[in-house]
């Protein structure tokens, strides 16, 4: 993804502080999350209603996370530091490649 885009899909500037930018993401993605489990009316006899279809998008939780990230990850690059890390950025990393492979001395 684009950086153009990931500013696109979480509606922010370029310049924009990393606080804007995790305020606009957490908005977005709650906004296309599941609602919260209702509660439950006392049991009553009578012929249930269909559930309703759900109206989130796992999809656009996940555009606007991989959003996010790729700001993070161009932040990093830039030496701005973006304030927090993913779980995944860390592991996303290749161990540094030293010396020659094994056996072929």
């Amino acid at each position: 993804m684009s950086l153009e885009e990931a500013n696109m899909i979480l509606n922010v500037k370029k310049e924009e502080s990393m606080e804007v930018i995790q305020r606009h993401y957490d908005e977005i993605f709650s906004a296309n999350g599941p609602p919260p489990e209702p509660p439950r009316p006392p049991a009553t006899s009578g012929v249930k209603k269909p559930s309703p279809k759900p109206i989130y998008s796992h999809y656009m939780q996940s555009k606007v996370y991989r959003a996010l990230e790729r700001i993070k990850a161009e932040r990093l690059d830039l030496g701005e530091g973006g304030g927090m890390t993913t779980p995944t950025s860390a592991a996303e990393g290749s161990a540094p490649v030293t010396g020659a492979a094994p056996g072929s001395q």
